[in-house]
Formats: C-alpha cells, sequence, structure tokens
C-alpha cells in the first residue's frame, strides 16, 4: 500500500486535504487494515478532505501461473464465502464508503484481466 498527502493552500486562504492511495489490497491477510482505516480517519477529520485511489484495490491478482509471485492469501473470511465476488465487493464498499472519494482508478493487475469482471465500476 502506498499513500501521498497534498495539503494545498488555495487563494481564498483555505486548503484542500487531499489523500492519494494506491495498491491498497484490502482483502490481503496482510493488509494493515487497521492502521489504514486510522489513518483515513484522521485525514478525513481534516477540513475539504478528499481522497483518491488508483488502482489494486483488492488482492484477486496473483495466481498460481503467474511465476513472478507467490500466489495470494485473501482473508479467511472472503475465502470462505460462497459467493466470493460479491462478498469481496461488500467488504470493500463496506471498508471505504463513507469517505468524500474523487475517484477510483482501475489498476493494471485487477480481477478483470483474468475473469473479465471489474470490481470497480462495480462498486461505483
Amino acid at each position: 500500500m502506498q499513500g501521498l498527502m497534498l495539503d494545498l493552500p488555495c487563494k481564498d486562504g483555505e486548503t484542500v486535504n487531499l489523500t492519494v492511495y494506491s495498491d491498497m489490497h484490502l482483502d490481503a491477510k496482510s493488509c494493515a487494515l487497521e492502521q489504514l482505516k486510522a489513518h483515513m480517519d484522521k485525514r478525513a477529520a481534516l477540513p475539504n478532505s478528499y481522497f483518491a485511489l488508483i488502482g489494486d484495490i483488492g488482492n484477486w491478482i496473483r495466481t498460481a501461473k503467474d511465476k513472478r509471485y507467490d500466489a495470494s492469501v485473501p482473508r479467511p473470511d472472503l475465502a470462505a464465502a460462497a459467493a466470493y465476488i460479491n462478498a469481496a465487493v461488500d467488504f470493500h464498499v463496506n471498508v471505504l464508503g463513507g469517505y468524500p472519494w474523487l475517484w477510483m482508478g482501475i489498476g493494471n493487475l485487477e480481477f478483470w484481466r483474468r475473469v473479465g469482471f471489474q470490481r470497480t465500476i462495480h462498486m461505483c
């Protein structure tokens, strides 16, 4: 996960507080979800706060066929769900909902490359 905080002063004396994340991989077991939520809550409490997300929201990217990486290990509560895609989308909406998002971008390794399903579009 990567993050960039931009506190942009405006001519009217106010500041726009923009937080940009990428490669969250929210449904990975190793995602530091509590730390992320604490950081997002802190940034969201600032006046004129907005968020942006640049791709790879989830962890549905690494298969055993991709020799560059080990296979991903999803969160057990999602992997055990009968409808994994819907469970993962609901999980992401629950984690990301309620924040002032400007945009969410499609990642270069998102799930759609394997099965034609675009979670980011489905979430929006």
